[in-house]
């Protein structure tokens, strides 16, 4: 993201040096990828958030439309999840921050997701102390 927000500036000053539009494209480019870096930076690093296998959600998830095989959500206990399905490509899958391009991701807030994570989380056995 440092690096996206580097260029923007450098191109920025190319721009207003030399007012031609192959540098304003590139500026406009490179602020499109810091805001892109950005927004799905800002979602994964918020505590609670993970990934999570869309098998596990029950038909009575009406309200969540998601076809892929994972999907990252931001869970609160009692608090509606909010979520985001990747439409096309989710990058880094299974690491600890996966990265789904803007706009490539449907995304909402469910308490019925809630209600489904509650009861993993309240049925989860911790191995580390057995």
């Amino acid at each position: 993201m440092v690096s996206a927000v580097a260029l923007m500036g450098l191109y920025a000053r190319r721009v207003w040096k030399e007012k031609k539009s192959l540098f304003t494209g590139a500026f406009l480019a490179s602020s499109l990828m810091a805001f892109i870096f950005t927004d799905s930076l800002v979602f994964v690093s918020q505590k609670d958030t993970g990934v999570l296998a869309t098998f596990v959600l029950d038909k009575n998830a009406g309200d969540i439309d998601c076809s892929r095989p994972a999907m990252i959500v931001h869970y609160s206990k009692g608090v509606p999840t909010d979520w985001r399905c990747p439409t096309s490509i989710m990058l880094m899958a299974y690491s600890s921050y996966p990265f789904l391009p803007w706009p490539e991701y449907s995304h909402g807030t469910s308490q019925s997701l809630t209600v489904v994570i509650d009861t993993f989380m309240e049925n989860a056995v911790n191995l580390s102390q057995k």
